[in-house]
């Protein structure tokens, strides 16, 4: 399922409880690859909901076109710092994790045990800190809306 066929609160909270239970199979597997690999788009996805929340709000509700949404995700990862929605040193964090990824994925079929149950778990601490921004978000703007 896509977050776009996520017809409701619950479609959604079912696919991410989903993905976290993929991740701890993959881990249990040592597939650290794949867990890593899962865990990644997780943080995309939440960097990329947390994007178009934000354009929906700078820009009276209009919806991003889909080139907006399918931006890079360093180019959303900018954007929410530099309107204050991510801190730059967290902003930091995630683009540093992204070159990581990139690295490692493009060079994989060299170095298979480039991916680590430690690189994973520090994944899962990014998307851990990318939903916390996302929460912070969501009440800021339910407070703005007050």
């Amino acid at each position: 399922m896509s977050r776009a066929n996520a017809k409701s609160q619950h479609d959604k909270y079912i696919a991410f409880k989903k993905v976290f239970e993929t991740i701890t199979h993959y881990l249990d597997q040592d597939n650290f690859l794949a867990a890593y690999v899962i865990t990644f788009s997780l943080i995309e996805d939440r960097i990329r909901a947390m994007y178009v929340v934000q354009y929906r709000c700078v820009n009276e509700g209009k919806e991003p076109t889909p080139k907006l949404i399918n931006a890079s995700f360093a180019n959303h990862v900018r954007l929410l710092q530099a309107a204050g929605v991510i801190p730059q040193a967290d902003s930091i964090l995630l683009l540093e994790e992204a070159k990581i990824r990139n690295e490692q994925l493009h060079a994989a079929m060299w170095n298979l045990n480039a991916f680590t149950r430690l690189a994973v778990e520090q994944a899962l601490g990014l998307a851990r800190l990318a939903d916390k921004h996302r929460r912070a978000q969501k009440r800021l703007l339910e407070k703005n809306m007050k």
